[in-house]
């Protein structure tokens, strides 16, 4: 649920001595909270995690993939918590104990009834302005994913797949998530 209407728009300042134990992004300066995740959503996630791991594994790729929840610092205005993100092995300095400084390099949502309008709008508008270079929505209720990528300056939908499909990742080259894999009944 998003704090707007004639209540003052949330600030940095506000947000960062809130945040623990508090669930919510701040998305355009307005403090949304964040739903608790469903079963299916968490093995979803350990699913494409796992896939991710195992392929990081096999290229011997010293970047850092992130499950969330975990503060991403895109501004001011925005801190979000993306479900999944990958950051490159000459960003991880800018990695904190509590928070995230950099622009991740991927990021995947993974999104439900309660989070589409954010994952699917303005969170993406946010990944684009940034130059997230991969961006990829997993949709639970529609059993599809996206893939955008950025060129000059604006995400272009790259492919899009129903749940018996392959998405072929153009970030990390040899990557295919195969989405009868990820979809499978919980």
């Amino acid at each position: 649920m998003a704090l707007t209407g004639n209540k003052p728009k949330t600030t940095i300042d506000d947000y960062m001595p809130a945040k623990e134990g508090i669930p919510f992004q701040l998305i355009n300066n307005s403090a949304v909270g964040l739903p608790l995740p469903t079963v299916s959503h968490q093995v979803i996630l350990t699913r494409i995690i796992t896939i991710l791991l195992n392929f990081l594994n096999s290229i011997d790729d010293k970047g850092l993939l992130i499950a969330g929840p975990v503060d991403v610092k895109f501004d001011d205005q925005n801190i979000l918590h993306p479900d999944i993100f990958y950051i490159g092995e000459n960003e991880k300095s800018m990695l904190l104990n509590e928070s995230v400084k950099c622009v991740p390099d991927f990021i995947i949502e993974i999104i439900s009834t309660e989070s589409a309008y954010y994952d699917m709008r303005q969170k993406k508008d946010i990944y684009e302005r940034h130059g997230v270079k991969e961006y990829i929505i997993i949709d639970t209720i529609g059993l599809k994913a996206e893939l955008y990528n950025i060129t000059d300056g604006a995400y272009i939908l790259n492919q899009e797949v129903n749940e018996t499909e392959k998405l072929n990742s153009t970030f990390f080259r040899k990557l295919s998530l195969d989405m009868s894999k990820i979809f499978t009944a919980v």
